[in-house]
């Protein structure tokens, strides 16, 4: 019994056999599930004095470690079990459950300590490898202290152990949920273009088909907000070219694309990315918005604005055919952009659009005036080839006028912005006598705004 067991070694020292008796009545205890009178038994033994046969050391390690680990004592449980293990006689099987208990012992102590001590119980989760290695619990102490990292949001160190867990267990039931905690480490880091990869990588291989276009959205806008364009173009045209619905993405893509192409310079990439934008509000129908009415707008605008600078870039020379045909081709298409914006009806675009209309007109109209005339001509063939011009100069001016009348007839509605103001100012110059009164005019605008 367990008190003749402790009379013996209190009256016999000195006795070689205490230690050895002492280990029989702990193992008995343990058997008995006495757990603290056990472990408090293999102590004794151990502390005996005596050096215990391999046998019994075994054995008082053995009753330690699994009475530790009953009572919650898990680093003694540890350090027992393990010690337990590396007894001789044991069979493969009977050391790797002991090391699997070991391990077991390591993930409660980081249990034990998530909640007051979050640093620890991350220590002792890791920990857990190094120690037993081969543990069935490594992977989800590793997944444990990645999460507690990612709740205490140290970033930094989240991500190391993401990547570690990653290229240790690449098949792992967690892997997606290490790619989202990945990502989202990334993003607390502002580490954009490594989020953006990870992204990409759902996009390209996920196995659900909305999850793939939300990816390849954000993606690409990583990609661009880590300054990597080439990547970004890639996953807006992805994006673009797939996913038509919904209705929102799929035109911001589009306008994204724009923007970009927009910072490079590349006016024929841009043409191509805004008639798109038009086009695709166009036929929206009912999942047209505000936003996409913006934005169709603007496109046209700045498809007018391209070819209104050709326009510019015409200059009215002999042989006088020639040079209109190709101004008027210009200004055909900068009239048909412009006009489009209008349509729209997004203020912003509107007042800019009427004005350059109108001043095309006049600028055409001044060109044809002021172009170059014909050598050789007598005084009689000069005067019937300024009427010629005139006759096709005038109903240019007259359009002029118009166009600008259309966007001053706006103050009466209260708006006057910027635009307004400079066809007032044009105004002043095709019909002086009207419109050249200055401190009449702002008087009147002031009056209205």
């Amino acid at each position: 019994t367990v008190a003749s067991a402790k009379r013996f070694v209190l009256e016999f020292p000195n006795d070689e056999r205490r230690g050895t008796v002492l280990v029989n009545t702990a193992e008995m205890l343990l058997g008995d599930k006495y757990y603290e009178q056990a472990l408090s038994t293999a102590r004794l033994a151990q502390e005996s004095g005596v050096e215990l046969p391999p046998r019994y050391a075994y054995g008082a390690s053995l009753v330690q470690g699994h009475s530790a680990f009953e009572l919650g004592e898990f680093a003694e449980a540890e350090s027992a079990l393990l010690a337990a293990s590396t007894y001789a006689k044991l069979s493969r099987r009977e050391t790797s459950e002991l090391r699997q208990k070991a391990a077991a012992a390591i993930y409660k102590q980081g249990e034990a300590a998530r909640e007051s001590d979050p640093e620890e119980a991350v220590s002792q989760w890791l920990r857990l490898a190094e120690v037993v290695p081969e543990s069935d619990l490594r992977e989800n102490a590793e997944y444990d202290a990645a999460t507690l990292l990612m709740q205490q949001e140290d970033f930094v160190r989240a991500e190391e152990v993401l990547l570690a867990f990653r290229e240790n267990h690449p098949n792992s039931k967690f892997k997606n949920d290490i790619r989202s905690k990945l990502i989202i480490a990334y993003e607390g880091q502002e580490e954009w273009r490594k989020a953006a990869f990870e992204l990409k990588s759902i996009s390209d291989k996920g196995s659900n088909d909305e999850e793939k276009r939300i990816a390849a959205f954000q993606s690409a806008e990583y990609f661009e907000k880590a300054e990597d364009d080439a990547n970004a173009i890639v996953m807006y045209k992805r994006y673009a070219h797939t996913y038509k619905r919904p209705f929102d993405p799929a035109i911001e893509a589009h306008y994204k694309l724009d923007q970009i192409y927009a910072r490079q310079g590349q006016e024929e990439k841009r043409r191509f990315w805004l008639d798109k934008i038009i086009s695709l509000h166009l036929k929206a129908g009912k999942d047209q918005t505000e936003r996409s009415q913006y934005l169709a707008s603007k496109a046209a605008f700045e498809l007018a604005e391209f070819d209104r600078k050709r326009f510019d870039d015409v200059a009215i020379t002999l042989p006088l055919g020639d040079s209109i045909v190709k101004k008027n081709k210009f200004m055909q298409r900068a009239l048909k952009r412009y006009t489009q914006a209008v349509e729209m009806e997004v203020l912003e675009f509107t007042t800019p659009s009427t004005y350059h209309i109108g001043e095309m007109y006049a600028k055409f109209s001044r060109g044809l005036l002021d172009s170059e005339r014909p050598k050789g001509m007598d005084e009689l063939e000069a005067e019937e080839y300024q009427f010629l011009l005139e006759d096709e100069a005038f109903p240019l001016e007259e359009a002029a006028i118009e166009i600008h009348q259309t966007n001053i007839g706006r103050t009466y509605d209260g708006l006057y912005d910027a635009w307004v103001k400079k066809s007032f100012d044009s105004m002043a110059k095709l019909m002086p006598g009207q419109y050249n009164k200055k401190e009449k005019a702002v008087s009147y605008v002031d009056q209205i705004r």
